[in-house]
């Protein structure tokens, strides 16, 4: 091994969705030039590590890096084929660390002695520029304010890419960038468009349900939560897809944060899309599908959700 060995290699702490989130790092597109690494069999998995020197190409940004300037960072990898095909816990297993090659870069900014510690890393290289493209966006989005960022978040939900959703319904359900109310206004809107590709609408569900137990969330929001998961899951194709909507809805509607059922009711009166009568004849399949599993505690909650639909009807 070299002196940067596994144990002094500093591990990703930042997947870039968080990258984003944190002001203090200093992102940017780095041109692979020099690669100083040694390979160990030793342990018959087979491990690679050293440093590698890049030079500063496009800044996304910048707190210390300026382009064109040069800078080395240690890695680790695990090459065994079985890590290498699925990154493994190690995410620079999935990074082609090779001279010629470009990668995208989060780093807390370089010391005097133009070393940094890598917080995360994407390969940048054709056919991966979707990914540097995804990130630009989210930073133009982090630097507008008003009815800018409202659009442009409502863009980014729509999104191909599964970085730019997964930094949209961040910035929204954890970070909460424009406010509970406009995020739950943008979230359940997305959820129930024909134009957000059937890819997005389960991590745009985790969002939602993720704000459904915030602290000073209005009730009326909480209907309009409920009321896109419901959609969401009498609109599935399939049973599965049916039942995963079901268990994220359950997750929120049956809370202890919600109370008691007299609430639950007042919460579910106020849905009038989708229909009452398709939740119910969903979740009633829903538990006839458990019918071998009479005593089970998913077949007496789907029970239970659709009693409270139909007692809200009345």
């Amino acid at each position: 091994m070299t002196a940067a060995t596994q144990e002094n290699v500093q591990p990703f702490t930042r997947d870039f969705t968080q990258v984003i989130a944190d002001h203090s790092l200093d992102v940017f597109v780095g041109h692979i030039r020099q690669v100083h690494a040694t390979t160990d069999d030793r342990s018959g998995l087979g491990q690679r590590a050293g440093t590698f020197t890049v030079e500063v190409g496009e800044v996304l940004a910048r707190h210390a890096v300026q382009p064109g300037s040069s800078i080395t960072m240690a890695f680790h990898q695990d090459l065994h084929p079985a890590f290498m095909k699925r990154g493994g816990e190690n995410p620079w297993n999935a990074v082609n660390i090779t001279e010629g090659h470009a990668v995208l870069l989060a780093c807390k900014s370089p010391d005097r002695g133009r070393t940094c510690q890598p917080m995360a890393a994407l390969n940048a290289d054709p056919p991966h520029t979707a990914d540097v493209d995804a990130v630009r966006q989210s930073y133009r989005i982090e630097a507008t304010n008003g009815q800018d960022k409202l659009e442009l978040m409502g863009h980014a939900l729509e999104s191909q890419s599964p970085l730019l959703l997964s930094y949209a319904v961040n910035a929204l359900a954890e970070r909460n960038v424009l406010g509970h109310e406009q995020a739950v206004h943008l979230l359940s809107f997305a959820l129930i468009l024909t134009a957000v590709p059937p890819a997005n609408r389960e991590e745009i569900g985790r969002g939602l349900a993720d704000l459904f137990d915030e602290n000073g969330l209005s009730d009326a929001n909480r209907t309009n939560i409920l009321g896109a998961l419901a959609h969401a899951m009498v609109d599935a194709k399939d049973k599965s897809k049916q039942a995963g909507w079901a268990a994220l809805l359950r997750s929120c509607l049956m809370s202890k944060g919600v109370g008691d059922d007299a609430r639950r009711y007042a919460l579910v009166r106020n849905i009038t899309v989708p229909p009452a009568d398709r939740v119910i004849q969903t979740l009633t399949g829903l538990q006839h599908d458990t019918a071998d599993e009479p005593d089970s505690e998913e077949r007496a909650l789907l029970a239970r959700m659709a009693q409270i639909w139909q007692n809200a009807k009345r």
